[in-house]
């Protein structure tokens, strides 16, 4: 394994040059102490505190160029000063974006300032600098704990994320409410299943929140019974990961639904892990992050000095690229085979997702059924032999007058449940994904069985990246995006620059009412786009080859 306590330096270097650079030092100014967020045009409170955490880290890194410069602890002050002169009488913070008097947004600050503070407090020479700085971070500190103690959160996350800092507070203020505070989450039990995935299924941002607040409960209250739900956290992570080292977030619930986050943000949980259980893949993935460019704060190498040393007695191993799993409790499947990756996911519209390097095609299906109710969000999703069936059913019908005079004439107040039924309608869709090494085999089944509903006009869409070259028999045309071309047969490549290829076999297209169906998902103004259309019932299979 690499000597990550050796790459430490340089990044946090960086950021305090940029800090000492950019930092606002006029008193006079309300953003002394901060660097302004010129994106927003407002800077969060926690920004100073942020300053600070670097700052004097710096300070006491042994292997950092300003070490011992007595500029970062006078910068540091003007940090937690902003982040103070912010900080409401009871303890709160104000997230600008959404929350307001929030515990929680003091909870992220002391996850930063946290360990910097258990550093300066262990490594001070009792300056009059160093003394002056840690009464500030003292106070904030101390009013940050009590306001996580009385407050309240909105997230399953935010309770491991209160817990953390509480932890923090309760080893350098000894104050045994936090204590008792965290006893309480904990009572509640850790909502991390047994495949590894929490509450909120989200890999690109929470899975993470979540693995580092743990850590540091751990770490500070000597739980080392914790560790085990971050290590199979990472383990389900490692199936997670795309061919191009971005992690699926398809069956996320929160705000990094669908986005392709970085791999890379994962560094310093894969790191901690690696160092505490030498597992091989772990330290191959910490390795690989860092030499992306990710960074963590060195803190905790600073705080154990046995982080200092030993790295390269750390085997490592490259994570598999061939497997298949099924996440039956998520309702994600991720089937990997080399530099190709197949996701499904229940209860979503965009349900799939073929990802080669790093390209992909998304999958949507819709029938124009009684409005909404003919857009297929898979209800379930099986194995089925070498492949995976995903199946959607929807009913609908009519309403017969009632059969005694409501006691109003106005519909708002009529008892609805009291008409009759006639005329039901069903609808059912199932689809089969079946991965090779080369080719992904997809079959469509529209209401084929007995009695299911005849004549809905359906859509299958095959969503693609702009940028490429659309290529058929008869027509080349750059894939632009909102572009939406029907394939009626035969086979069609989608080829980009980096020479990853698609290339569609089949095809089926009985009608062109698709972009805006009623009641589907219309179409993707971002995305180029080939779709397939006909009427139920009906029976296709179309073959996408890549290379």
């Amino acid at each position: 394994m690499l000597n990550h306590f050796r790459l430490s330096a340089a990044p946090l270097d960086r950021t305090v040059e940029n800090i000492l650079r950019w930092q606002v030092t006029d008193e006079a100014d309300p953003l002394c102490g901060a660097v302004a967020d010129v994106a927003r045009g407002y800077t969060e409170p926690t920004a100073g505190m942020y300053h600070a955490a670097s700052l004097i880290t710096a300070y006491y890194h042994p292997l950092s160029a300003h070490r011992g410069e007595a500029e970062l602890l006078r910068r540091a002050l003007l940090g937690a000063r902003f982040t103070l002169r912010r900080q409401h009488a009871d303890g709160t913070l104000d997230l600008m974006e959404t929350n307001f008097h929030d515990p929680t947004y003091v909870a992220f600050c002391i996850h930063q300032i946290g360990p910097a503070y258990k550093l300066l407090l262990r490594e001070s020479r009792g300056t009059a600098e160093e003394t002056t700085l840690a009464q500030a971070v003292t106070e904030f500190m101390r009013r940050g704990g009590d306001a996580m103690v009385e407050g309240g959160f909105h997230t399953p996350n935010h309770r491991w994320v209160v817990s953390g800092a509480l932890s923090y507070c309760y080893t350098t203020l000894g104050d045994e409410r936090y204590r008792a505070h965290i006893g309480r989450f904990l009572n509640e039990g850790i909502d991390c299943d047994e495949n590894g995935e929490f509450t909120e299924r989200s890999a690109g941002i929470y899975n993470i929140t979540c693995d580092r607040a743990l850590i540091m409960i751990a770490e500070e209250l000597s739980m080392p019974e914790l560790y085990a739900h971050v290590e199979r956290n990472l383990r389900m992570v490692t199936t997670y990961m795309e061919p191009d080292f971005t992690v699926n977030t398809m069956n996320s619930t929160r705000q990094d639904f669908g986005r392709g986050a970085s791999a890379a943000a994962y560094y310093e949980p894969y790191l901690v892990m690696a160092r505490r259980t030498h597992d091989p893949v772990f330290a191959r993935l910490a390795d690989e992050m860092a030499q992306a460019g990710a960074s963590c704060s060195p803190v905790r190498m600073l705080l154990d000095p046995s982080w200092q040393t030993g790295w390269e007695e750390i085997p490592t191993r490259a994570p598999e690229t061939e497997y298949r799993r099924f996440y039956e409790e998520s309702g994600v499947v991720r089937e990997r085979i080399g530099a190709a990756a197949l996701t499904l996911v229940r209860a979503r519209p965009n349900f799939a997702r073929l990802q080669v390097r790093g390209r992909s095609i998304g999958f949507r299906f819709a029938g124009s059924f009684f409005g909404e109710k003919g857009q297929f969000a898979p209800q379930t999703l099986t194995r089925d032999g070498d492949g995976w069936v995903m199946r959607y059913t929807a009913r609908a019908d009519y309403r017969r007058p009632l059969a005694e005079a409501p006691s109003s004439p106005l519909w708002k107040d009529m008892d609805h449940a009291k008409r009759a039924r006639v005329g039901e309608q069903t609808y059912d869709v199932s689809i089969r994904f079946a991965l090779t090494d080369g080719a992904l085999t997809v079959c469509a089944d529209a209401c084929t069985a007995d009695g299911a509903c005849a004549n809905v006009p359906c859509k299958l869409e095959l969503l693609m990246e702009p940028g490429g070259l659309y290529e058929s028999a008869a027509s080349l045309t750059r894939a632009k995006p909102g572009q939406y071309e029907f394939q009626k047969a035969g086979a069609a490549s989608v080829t980009y620059n980096d020479h990853t290829r698609f290339r569609i076999v089949g095809g089926f297209a009985a009608h062109t009412y698709a972009e805006s169906m009623r009641g589907s998902i219309f179409a993707d103004a971002k995305a180029f786009t080939v779709c397939m259309t006909d009427f139920t019932p009906f029976s296709h299979e179309i073959r996408i080859e890549y290379e």
